[in-house]
C-alpha cells in the first residue's frame, strides 16, 4: 500500500508539473540562482548574485533563491549590504514543488550543483553550469556510492548552455566522469578555478590576508604548490595524521598558535592548536 501511495503521489505531482507549470510565461527579469541543492550561497552564485545586483544595467532582474531552511535565507540578508545585494529583489523558495515552478518561469538559471528531476528546460531559458569541479578528486562513474546521483547531474550538464571549467583538462574529466562528453552541447566557459586561484595571485592573497587580519602567515613549501601524486602523504585526507605532520613541523619552528591542512578543493579541515604549555591538540 505504502509503494501503490507514493507512485500515485509521484503522478499527481507530475500532472501538476506538466499541466501547470510547464505552461507558465516566461518571466524576461527573473534569474533562478542555487547553491549546494539549496542548502547554502557561496562561491559562484554569490559573486554573480553580487554583479547582477550591483550592476545598474541589470536592475530590473528579480532573483529566486532556492533555500532549504532559514538559515540560507539569513545568509543572504546577512551579506547584503558586504556585497551590494538588494533584499527586496530577493524572493525564495524551500520546497521542490516551489523550486521546479520558479525554474519554469525564470528566464535565466544558475546552479552550481544540480537540478530537481522534474525540471524541464524550456525554449527561451538560458542555463549557466557553474558546477566548476574540483581538480584532484575523482567523481561520477568513478565513485561506487554516487551512482544513484550521475543520472541528476547528466540532466543538469545537458540543459546547461553554458558550462563553467577551471581547466581543458577538468573538462574533460568531468564530461567523461558523467558520461556526457560525447552529447552535452553547452559552451565550455574556461574560468580558471575560483575556490582557491585567487591564493596564486601574490596581490591578491596579500590583499585577502590585510582584509582578515592575518599577517604572520607561514605555508608549508613542499605542500605549496598542487600535486596530484601527492608526494608527502600516502592519502591526502586532513584527518589523517600524516596530512599535518610536516605543517606541525614547521609550526615549531616558527612558534605558531594554529596549524590548518586542507584536502585538495579545501573542503575539509584539519586543525591543530598549541595550548598555553606549548603543545598541539
Amino acid at each position: 500500500m505504502r509503494n501503490r501511495k507514493t507512485g500515485q503521489e509521484n503522478k499527481n505531482k507530475c500532472d501538476v508539473f506538466y499541466n501547470t507549470y510547464y505552461n507558465l510565461p516566461l518571466d524576461d527579469n527573473l534569474v533562478y540562482l542555487e547553491s549546494r541543492d539549496g542548502l547554502d550561497f557561496t562561491g559562484n552564485i554569490l559573486r554573480i548574485a553580487q554583479e547582477l545586483s550591483s550592476n545598474p544595467a541589470y536592475r530590473n532582474l528579480r532573483f529566486c533563491v532556492r533555500a532549504r531552511g532559514d538559515s540560507v535565507k539569513n545568509k543572504v540578508i546577512a551579506l547584503s549590504t558586504r556585497y551590494d545585494l538588494d533584499p527586496s529583489r530577493f524572493e525564495f523558495v524551500e520546497y521542490e514543488w516551489q523550486a521546479v515552478e520558479a525554474m519554469e518561469r525564470a528566464k535565466f538559471l544558475v546552479s552550481d550543483s544540480g537540478m530537481p528531476w522534474a525540471y524541464v528546460k524550456r525554449e527561451g531559458q538560458v542555463v549557466l553550469n557553474t558546477w566548476h569541479g574540483t581538480p584532484l578528486k575523482v567523481m561520477g562513474k568513478y565513485i561506487p556510492t554516487e551512482e544513484h546521483k550521475i543520472g541528476t547531474v547528466q540532466h543538469f550538464f545537458l540543459s546547461s548552455d553554458y558550462i563553467l571549467f577551471p581547466s581543458e583538462y577538468m573538462k574533460e574529466k568531468m564530461l567523461r566522469s558523467y558520461m556526457v562528453d560525447k552529447v552535452a552541447s553547452g559552451k565550455a566557459l574556461m574560468e580558471g578555478y575560483p575556490r582557491n586561484s585567487v591564493f596564486f595571485d601574490k596581490s591578491q592573497r596579500v590583499a585577502v590576508r590585510k582584509e582578515l587580519g592575518f599577517e604572520n602567515v607561514y605555508v608549508v613549501k613542499e605542500q605549496e604548490l598542487p600535486d596530484g601524486e601527492f608526494p608527502t602523504v600516502s592519502y591526502p585526507n586532513p584527518e589523517a595524521e600524516e596530512a599535518i605532520e610536516l605543517g606541525l613541523k614547521l609550526a615549531k619552528e616558527v612558534d605558531a598558535d594554529l596549524v590548518l591542512a586542507t584536502d585538495p578543493d579545501a573542503d575539509r579541515l584539519g586543525v591543530r592548536v598549541k595550548d598555553k604549555d606549548g603543545v598541539y591538540h
